[in-house]
Order: C-alpha cells, then structure tokens, then sequence
C-alpha cells in the first residue's frame, strides 16, 4: 500500500516531462532528485564508444552539481586503448552552477549525437522508485518510462 502511494507520488513528478521538452525546460524540474545520465548506444557496433556519464542534483540553495568528466574528448570509433584512456578520465565536481551554467555544460555533453537517458532516482524509506527520460539526437525528450521501483540495499547508518 505505501509503495502505491510513493509510486503515484513519483508519477506526479514524472507527469511534469513531456515529450519534445528540450535540456533547458527539464532541468527546472529537478527537485530533491538525483539524476544519472548517460548515453544510450547500440552495443552491437565494435569499437564505438559511449560518452561520460554525469549526475545532477539541485542543492538546497537552488544551485545545481554536476559530476563526471567535462573536458573536451575524441568521439566516433577509437581503439580499445583511447576507449580506455577516455573512461579512466578523473571525474570533476562543479557545484553552486546556476541554472543557466548547468544547462550549457549539459547541452555541450549532449551534442555528441547520441541519445541519452536520464534516470530520475528518488529514495523513500526501503525503495528507490525511478523513472527514465530518454532524450533523442535531436535534444529532445523522446520517450519517458514508467515510475518503477527496487530495493535500497544501502547499508543502514550505525
């Protein structure tokens, strides 16, 4: 029964993304939210590479943190050595971004002619309930799944 309720409680958030929504308009709507993206890539190509993941959360003062790699990059076909190279980059932290700030740095992440998935991941109580928003190359919010929901197998703060 209570994971009914949080379920339909996450739905409402995620009623708020519509298709054709852009970078710019999803971004104010990440409230008390962490959000994993990453590329979506067919693993049936060899040799392709799948750009950095990143992860966005709003703060409290309203700014937003971003982390994962923001420097420049070689896309398209590498080698297994520059795939490797390009993943072992030390991930950065860039925090109290503005909206604005954030936006840009995304939006230069994403034109990198893939599509991409945002996972919306809420903690409530013993469950993590997410949904996905998949974004095409065209920046542009192509589908959005169902609220789903696993356990949190965190460990318990002593």
């Amino acid at each position: 029964m209570q994971l009914r309720i949080e379920k339909d409680r996450i739905g409402v958030e995620k009623n708020q993304v519509r298709r054709g929504m852009t970078i710019n308009d999803v971004l104010p709507l990440v409230h008390g939210v962490g959000i994993t993206a990453s590329a979506v890539v067919d693993i049936n190509k060899v040799g392709y590479y799948a750009p950095d993941r990143f992860e966005l959360g709003q703060l409290d003062d309203g700014t937003f943190a971003l982390s994962g790699y923001w420097g420049k990059r070689v896309s398209g076909n590498l080698t297994q050595v520059q795939a490797a190279e390009q993943m072992n980059k030390p991930e950065q932290v860039l925090q109290n971004l503005t909206k604005s700030q954030a936006a840009e740095l995304i939006n230069e992440k994403m034109s990198d002619g893939y599509e991409w998935r945002w996972q919306f991941t809420f903690r409530t109580g013993e469950y993590l309930l997410y949904f996905n928003v998949i974004f095409g190359r065209d920046g542009r919010v192509k589908d959005i799944t169902d609220v789903s929901a696993s356990k949190d197998v965190r460990p318990t703060p002593a």
